[in-house]
């Protein structure tokens, strides 16, 4: 998005290591939100910079940008303790994103190896997927998320453009938010289980209620799963793998001998 707008973008690092205990993928989560914001509200060939250094006891990131900005991932930033807060000149004056976070005091003494990590799915292997949901901080997070374990994934924010999506691409795996406008999750599940090809399609509701009822409900509905947000992003990706696992198996018994 950066290259496509011809932002200059520039980044500052400190010279020492600091520490900080965190979850890495949500930190990058974090980083990522802010600069694919920067880069979205900047006019073309505008100006995105990264800092990090540390800060008195703290460690700071900023991203400044020439644009109007805007901050996400304010829930993230505070699971670490941390903080986030935005500043700006004034109108078109550019905006500056805070993120500030406890660091520790050093690197761990003896630093653990490690560990194999359970094998990503390359890309051409990688499940093609959707994420529907209103909420667009939600839906491109999750997004995000499942590109980075390999698999293609598409973002919509209306029940109607999910719908449209699955008919058209008829994707492996389809994680639709349940109070959306225009289609609701129940309504897409709907179409999608009286079409020829529609149970080929992993459904998995995505919702805010999680009584027994809830469930039921979807599960009626045509959903195979039924998860309550805030998702683990394990588990997103674990699903993913076991799809295009599945898919994989398919192609193998169709396979001529």
């Amino acid at each position: 998005m950066l290259e496509a707008k011809q932002h200059t973008f520039t980044i500052q690092l400190p010279q020492e290591s600091l520490w900080l205990q965190a979850d890495a993928l949500r930190l990058a989560q974090v980083v990522g939100n802010l600069l694919t914001n920067a880069a979205k509200f900047t006019p073309a060939r505008g100006r995105v910079e990264l800092h990090a250094a540390r800060v008195a006891d703290d460690v700071v990131i900023h991203v400044v940008d020439n644009g109007i900005g805007l901050a996400l991932a304010k829930g993230l930033v505070e699971m670490h303790g941390g903080t986030i807060a935005a500043r700006s000149a004034g109108s078109a004056q550019g905006t500056e994103l805070i993120v500030t976070l406890p660091p520790v005091s050093a690197a761990p003494a003896a630093p653990a190896a490690r560990p194999t990590a359970a094998p990503v799915l390359p890309p051409s292997s990688g499940v093609a997927g959707l994420v529907a949901d209103d909420n667009r901080d939600a839906a491109q997070s999750l997004a995000i998320l499942l590109r980075l374990a390999g698999h293609e994934v598409t973002a919509v924010h209306d029940g109607l453009a999910a719908w449209e999506l699955i008919e058209r691409a008829r994707p492996a795996i389809a994680l639709l938010d349940i109070g959306m406008p225009q289609l609701n999750g129940y309504e897409i599940a709907a179409r999608v289980r009286a079409a020829p090809w529609g149970r080929e399609v992993t459904l998995i509701a995505l919702t805010g209620w999680g009584q027994a009822s809830d469930r039921k409900r979807a599960l009626t509905a045509g959903f195979d799963e039924h998860w309550v947000k805030p998702i683990a992003p394990e588990v997103a990706t674990e699903l993913c793998a076991i799809t295009a696992r599945r898919l994989a198996r398919g192609r193998e018994d169709q396979a001529p001998a």
